[in-house]
């Protein structure tokens, strides 16, 4: 026997919102199918840059204010007793930092923040971060990644890790005048094709360059300007008519140095699965510091990105000259570099409020490609993130 139930006064007042939504929008609809109908210029051309398509505002609005909500209703007990900094123990969540073994006292340099070069071994970690926030795309007919929902996964054995897509392996490591030294060799899928297609695998990990309450390191995708071109560049053309690029896997060495509150990292990439048979640099230099409005962090960096690596991404060769009905383009190496700014603010043991903000620089070795209108990537992100594990 069915057993008739009355709906919840709370989930009603949660669905008021997408309902009114919904009459708004068939109201709109028949408004567009009408004959007088003129769109007002100004609903026109206002929407987000990271959105592709038509704007929907009533379901935006809805969107906003359920996430709004969700953060509103954290345990208020916990906020009106809270004291800075929480008692928990904060964990790099950045494969460029070396992790070692939680020491169950903290030294002179972890009176502010626990365990600044630390994290529990044979654990598996897990957190989410929401918010609103993109990456873009400097790419011709490619869209922004939205960053709304990020994962951030990871794994430390004794010498094993895994972080953000990223596996490495502790092969020497010391410790000298304060001053931590660790050499990896490290394995990854190469990011360029990211840009070319959302699905990647490679834009899976966007919290891979987030470390959380601790010092940290980020992956260095950069840009800066390298030798002129002398060559004029053909017409402009989309990626969608010119031949798929490849999924390269990357191998490579890292070394990584912390001394209190700075960070430097050097990586040298290969590609191992013969997709570009390429090289890449990275070299990243950083400052963590806590205040009593949050834990900040910001840092530099430059990358070096070998001709064969550019010319099969972003250079048009004869396979996509004669697809996309333009002359063939030759590109050489590239310099790039990159800026970065972090904060975040614990609100409890899992609960962090995060914010972020990036940009990278293309040389013209990039942007003089056919591919390119943009000359810099931006990437920023506003939200919340919770450990589960």
């Amino acid at each position: 026997m069915r057993i008739a139930t009355t709906q919840p006064f709370a989930d009603k007042l949660l669905h008021l919102p997408l309902r009114l939504s919904k009459i708004v929008r068939s109201y709109v609809r028949r408004a567009r199918s009408a004959a007088s109908y003129r769109p007002i210029p100004w609903t026109r051309f206002i929407k987000p840059r990271f959105i592709s398509g038509p704007l929907d505002w009533p379901l935006w609005c809805y969107k906003f204010c359920l996430a709004a909500g969700l953060l509103w209703l954290l345990p208020s007990t916990v906020m009106a007793n809270h004291h800075w900094p929480p008692a928990t123990n904060a964990e790099p969540r950045n494969s460029q930092t070396q992790r070692q073994p939680v020491s169950p006292e903290p030294d002179e340099h972890s009176a502010t923040y626990s365990a600044p070069y630390s994290v529990q071994t044979g654990q598996w970690h897990l957190r989410v971060a929401m918010g609103a926030g993109y990456r873009s795309n400097p790419l011709l007919g490619g869209k922004n990644l939205p960053l709304w929902l990020m994962p951030d996964v990871s794994y430390y054995g004794e010498k094993w890790f895994f972080d953000n897509g990223r596996v490495g392996y502790t092969a020497w490591q010391t410790s000298r005048n304060n001053t931590n030294w660790s050499i990896s060799p490290v394995l990854q899928i190469n990011e360029e094709k990211g840009y070319f297609i959302r699905s990647s695998a490679s834009n899976w990990w966007q919290l891979r360059n987030v470390t959380y309450a601790n010092i940290g390191q980020t992956e260095i995708n950069n840009g800066m300007v390298g030798p002129s071109r002398t060559k004029a560049a053909p017409s402009k053309v989309s990626i969608s008519d010119v031949t798929s690029r490849p999924t390269a896997l990357d191998a490579g060495v890292q070394l990584n140095v912390q001394q209190h509150d700075f960070f430097a990292v050097a990586v040298l990439w290969h590609d191992v699965s013969g997709r570009y048979q390429g090289a890449h640099a990275q070299l990243q230099l950083g400052h963590q510091w806590q205040h009593s409005s949050g834990v900040w962090s910001v840092s530099g960096g430059l990358r070096y990105k070998s001709r064969d690596l550019i010319q099969r991404y972003y250079g048009i060769s004869d396979a996509d000259a004669e697809r996309a009905g333009i002359s063939a383009w030759q590109t050489t190496h590239s310099w790039q570099p990159q800026w970065q700014l972090q904060w975040q603010y614990p609100l409890t043991a899992d609960w962090q409020l995060h914010a972020m903000w990036q940009q990278q620089r293309l040389d013209d070795a990039v942007t003089a490609s056919p591919l390119v209108e943009n000359a810099s990537i931006h990437r920023w992100f506003v939200g919340a993130s919770y450990r589960f594990w």
